[in-house]
């Protein structure tokens, strides 16, 4: 059996980060996801909150990282790729986010 990466680290920041209420922004193709898989802000609130951090990968264009966060919503699986976070961060940005069943 392989051993998944575990980004512990990575969901203690973000932990960190959502109890001090921080602010979350979504660039404009975040929110057209959203839309087109109904997803709300809420839902990627929860999904951040009770998701597990499932990927850590350098973005092509800037070489910093994006944390794929992935959850369920509605029993449904969701993904949510947000920029790397410090514990200093002042906003949680969303990149990204979709619901896994609805990309076939």
């Amino acid at each position: 059996m392989i051993a998944l990466p575990s980004f512990s680290h990575e969901k203690s920041i973000l932990n960190h980060c959502i109890k001090t209420r921080i602010f979350i922004s979504t660039s404009r193709h975040a929110r057209d996801e959203m839309r087109n898989d109904s997803l709300t802000l809420l839902d990627i609130n929860s999904i951040l909150t009770t998701g597990v951090v499932a990927r850590v990968e350098p973005d092509i264009k800037s070489g910093n990282d994006h944390w794929t966060v992935q959850g369920t919503v509605d029993g449904e699986i969701c993904r949510v790729v947000i920029e790397a976070l410090t514990k200093d961060s002042s906003r949680i940005r969303v990149i990204t986010a979709w619901k896994k069943e609805a990309r076939k």
